[in-house]
């Protein structure tokens, strides 16, 4: 039987990123913690599903942090053991993984946040602190908020390297210490060397810089230099959502700036190729041209900007006429098929193209009463249509380039590898 805990004082009360589970692997995946919307007696206090059998205590984020699998399992911190309803059917307890097993199965619905078992239907709850499960009720008991404990990897790794570069010509570049994957490890600056898995980092979506070495390993500010309140080392630690000391940005100048202390930017002291250790440190560039606190990215990605700026959403048509013209034009569009043409954007399988026609040549019929919305909603579909026109587009492009390169046997592809310098 497993406890739920007040923390309080954790760091990551706020944190509202949302998970879901799918797909078919028992391997661990995410980390995550579930907040429960009951408040207590107090009214205040929030409460997490944590292992801990103490009421109260302050707690260590191991014990309120779980991993959820791609088919719903739900792994402790270690990974050695997986909630699971008791023999009783009502409380639930931490078991080794059995994946014949049902109760061990659960659906995170974040939507109604909710929990539930797959194996007898019901949905994680609170009787006296203990968690159990239960029928539906309604109650705030049997309410959850869940959020990442981790961050999201956008997919594209490489180095930071100093634009200074050493006396024979040679790049350094932001590096853990002895490739170490133990929190509060120095970063310090290393000759870049391929495939060096402590050089390699990426900048998440939400202002991390994560370390390939593991996934929960991020870039933070280590201790002052000398007491100094503007001179800071530079180590890795356990990544923490909200903390804006673990949140980078990169401004014009090339300079990677904290968001806690944002006129303090990542360099280095030392002689890059000369002094055995040369130091990351956080601290004030003497002017926006110091080489010492400037950056390369590499390699770069010229979709990273495009990619990482917040999505803008389709205009959402949900009653009246905007929502019949949609879907008229839907069907229309597709002859029928569907009343939501948006979903076929991504589909390679349907002809774009026919649809833009069939939208342009509509005509508003006498069930919508307002033209104007129906002129609204026709040109914002034809707008989406040549977006996913285009960029299809781009891909097939791509793709035919790629095939005739190798239809033409090994000549072009070496010609080609020799001139980019990879052979």
């Amino acid at each position: 039987m497993i406890n739920i805990e007040d923390i309080s004082k954790s760091s990551n009360e706020s944190e509202e990123k949302q998970l879901k589970s799918t797909s078919t692997s028992s391997k661990p995946k995410y980390p995550f913690a579930a907040k429960s919307l009951f408040k207590g007696s107090n009214n205040i206090i929030p409460y997490y599903l944590s292992t801990s059998n103490t009421f109260q205590c302050v707690a260590s984020e191991s014990i309120q942090t779980w991993l959820l699998s791609d088919d719903g399992h739900i792994f402790t911190s270690s990974g050695n053991f997986v909630l699971d309803v008791s023999s009783g059917g009502y409380f639930v307890e931490l078991v080794q993984l059995n994946s014949n097993s049902k109760t061990q199965i659960w659906t995170i619905d974040t939507t109604n946040n909710k929990i539930q078992n797959q194996g007898n239907g019901k949905y994680l709850d609170i009787d006296n602190l203990n968690i159990c499960v239960a029928p539906l009720n309604g109650n705030a008991t049997q309410k959850w908020t869940t959020f990442r404990r981790a961050p999201i990897p956008t997919g594209n790794w490489g180095y930071f390297q100093s634009k200074k570069l050493d006396s024979n010509n040679n790049y350094w570049g932001l590096s853990v210490l002895n490739n170490s994957t133990s929190y509060n490890t120095s970063v310090v600056m290393n000759k870049v060397q391929a495939k060096s898995i402590g050089q390699i980092w990426q900048m998440t979506n939400d202002g991390h810089i994560l370390s390939r070495l593991d996934g929960n390993l991020v870039l933070d500010i280590g201790p002052s230099i000398n007491g100094s309140k503007t001179n800071y080392y530079l180590n890795t630690n356990v990544y923490k959502a909200n903390d804006l000391m673990q949140q980078w940005g990169i401004n014009e100048n090339n300079q990677i700036f904290n968001q806690y202390y944002p006129n303090l930017c990542i360099g280095f002291v030392g002689e890059l190729g000369v002094d055995s250790t040369v130091n990351c440190v956080l601290a004030q560039p003497t002017s926006a041209s110091d080489i010492n606190f400037q950056w390369i990215a590499n390699p770069t990605y010229s979709l990273n900007q495009i990619v990482s700026e917040v999505p803008e959403p389709f205009p959402a048509y949900t009653s009246g006429d905007l929502l019949a013209s949609y879907q008229y034009l839907s069907n229309d569009a597709t002859n029928g098929y569907t009343d939501d043409i948006r979903s076929l954007y991504t589909s390679i399988n349907v002809s774009l193209e026919h649809f833009y026609v069939n939208v342009s040549n509509a005509t508003c019929p006498s069930s919508i009463h307002s033209t104007e919305d129906f002129s609204n909603v026709q040109n914002q579909i034809k707008n989406e249509l040549t977006y996913a026109i285009n960029v299809r587009l781009v891909f097939d492009n791509y793709s035919d380039f790629y095939s005739k390169l190798f239809s033409q046997g090994s000549t072009n592809l070496t010609n080609l590898a020799n001139l980019i310098n990879v052979i």
